[in-house]
């Protein structure tokens, strides 16, 4: 069963129960419009689905800015301000170290 069947049948059994899911899309890492970003967007317009943008400032461009400035009822969400990996050497990039029992 794909991933996509599995959700049409879930929302199928939302709605045979009367209840209604509350979706939204969050594109991550954005940095640049084009093509596949251009298509987000239409999904978002066509099917009314909030979107949030999670943008590295960075590395956005004036493209991605221009693109949003004509495009209402997205949210932006700042995503770190350069994503760059802080962890030292051999550390995980989002380890953290525990300093008391759980």
């Amino acid at each position: 069963m794909s991933s996509w069947q599995a959700l049409d049948e879930e929302a199928a059994r939302w709605r045979d129960g009367g209840r209604t899911a509350a979706l939204w899309w969050r594109d991550d890492d954005a940095t640049d419009a084009g093509p596949a970003f251009d298509r987000l967007l239409n999904l978002h317009r066509d099917t009314r689905v909030p979107l949030s943008l999670a943008v590295v400032p960075a590395l956005a461009t004036r493209a991605l800015a221009d693109r949003l400035g004509a495009e209402p009822g997205v949210d932006l969400l700042q995503h770190g301000y350069a994503h760059l990996n802080h962890a030292s050497p051999g550390e995980k990039k989002a380890s953290l170290a525990r300093t008391g029992p759980p």
